[in-house]
């Protein structure tokens, strides 16, 4: 008895002792410039996306070892040297995903990504898609931006695995599009789903509107959501959390109202998951630190730097996977409540031409653009409108390796020059596109600007 007394006293100190933690998987083989998103099954199996470092490296990568090790997935085209950008990935087994690229494609694997079939492509319909999520293997919905002024924003819908897509909505959200892939659109379920749009150039207006579907994509009405937004997520389908600049907004009656309050962050937040089973904890990151909230957002515990993060997700309350740039991944199976800080690291596998997305992102009046260059060179750093044409060049200098920034104020653009002349140019509100190029690099990256 004193024996089994002894044993039991044993358990519960060692399990006390159990501390929650992330795990930093630093895969410098094959590795990674950029990162994209991530779609996990659980603690072992997980599929990312992110930019090959060579030509004949890949984009889709995929571990069945918590992040040990990863094996090349072949590209869907038949190009295999091509580069891709699939603003959506989902992984609902071993063997099924499914990808839906900026290029209006939507492709599917039922061998892990041995064979794709082409799903869907419709240049009539849409030319890019920002979102895609599948519920389980036969339930999905897709987003597509419109195609002019004239015609709507495509929610395609599936029943049967993607193997056909119904176009849902026919006459609403006009001349609307997703000014940021994945975070401005969730769907909680195959009904019932929120987007945050704005008008398509050349008459592009403040977007500041969120609207709701209760019908797969069918038909969207009208929140009452009074700001912007820099990403958002909805626990079900009253319970919702938006962040916006340096203020967080709470819904508990499907976007009717909302209450604001101001954050903690010292930078604007880039990505958050409402873990599945406790909506008062968060876990939320910008693109430098990692934070937690267990009582829906009112105080944060964390600070904790991280490398470049992208993505997150959790699959349930205990495992999470977060996706950084420059070939770093952490996994955690226990909800990992103290961060490993990867201050120390970074200098080491920081070692890489990398271009930032601009913050904050939709911007009014200013946002700052960050690059990594690892080696001296000359460096472009332009604006270009959505229809490509070149306005604005915001860098044009030799530069040291290192870390380098710019603030791009609207309401400075005379003292900026342009392709042209020195004289101001006025922006609307819409899409634009900022590209950085040196000797042997070059990423182009889009940005949202409000009025």
């Amino acid at each position: 008895m004193k024996k089994l007394l002894f044993t039991l006293c044993i358990f519960c100190v060692v399990n006390s002792l159990v501390i929650p933690q992330w795990i930093i998987k630093n895969t410098t083989s094959p590795g990674w410039s950029n990162a994209y998103g991530i779609s996990a099954l659980d603690d072992k199996i997980a599929i990312i996306h992110v930019t090959r470092k060579t030509s004949t490296g890949y984009d889709l990568l995929l571990t069945e070892d918590g992040g040990d090790t990863w094996k090349g997935i072949r590209s869907p085209y038949s190009d295999s040297l091509k580069y891709f950008w699939a603003p959506g990935i989902s992984m609902k087994d071993r063997n099924h995903i499914w990808l839906a690229t900026s290029d209006g494609e939507i492709f599917a694997t039922n061998d892990r990504g041995k064979s794709w079939q082409l799903q869907f492509y419709d240049t009539t319909k849409t030319k890019s898609f920002s979102y895609l999520k599948f519920f389980d293997l036969n339930n999905g919905i897709a987003m597509g931006d419109c195609l002019s002024e004239s015609t709507p924003a495509i929610f395609l819908r599936t029943t049967n695995g993607g193997i056909t897509w119904q176009s849902m909505n026919t006459s609403y959200l006009i001349g609307y599009l997703s000014g940021s892939c994945g975070r401005f659109i969730d769907f909680v379920n195959e009904n019932v789903g929120y987007f945050f749009a704005y008008k398509r150039l050349p008459n592009a207006a403040s977007p500041q509107k969120m609207y709701k579907t209760t019908n797969g994509g069918k038909s969207w009405s009208l929140t009452n959501y009074p700001t912007f937004v820099n990403v958002f997520k909805f626990y079900n389908e009253n319970y919702g959390i938006s962040f916006a600049g340096n203020n967080y907004l709470i819904t508990t009656d499907g976007g009717n109202s909302w209450k604001n309050f101001p954050s903690s962050f010292d930078l604007f937040c880039g990505d958050f998951e409402i873990l599945k089973n406790n909506p008062n904890q968060i876990w939320a990151m910008t693109w430098t630190k990692l934070n937690i909230s267990s009582d829906s957002c009112k105080t944060w515990n964390g600070n904790i730097n991280l490398v470049r993060p992208r993505d997150l997700c959790f699959v349930d309350n205990n495992i999470g996977w977060i996706l950084c740039d420059m070939g770093i991944v952490l996994r955690t199976n226990n909800n990992g409540q103290y961060p490993t800080d990867l201050k120390n690291s970074e200098t080491e596998i920081n070692q890489d031409f990398c271009l930032e997305q601009n913050y904050p992102n939709p911007f009014n009046p200013e946002t700052t653009i960050s690059w990594q260059l690892p080696i001296d060179d000359h460096v472009t750093l332009k604006i270009y409108d959505s229809l490509g044409k070149e306005i604005y060049v915001l860098v044009d200098e030799d530069q040291k390796a290192g870390l380098h920034r710019i603030n791009f104020n609207i309401n400075a653009l005379k003292n900026i020059s342009t392709t042209k002349n020195q004289t101001r140019i006025s922006m609307s509100s819409g899409i634009y596109y900022y590209k950085l190029q040196t000797g042997n690099y070059s990423e182009t990256k889009k940005m949202v600007f409000l009025k």
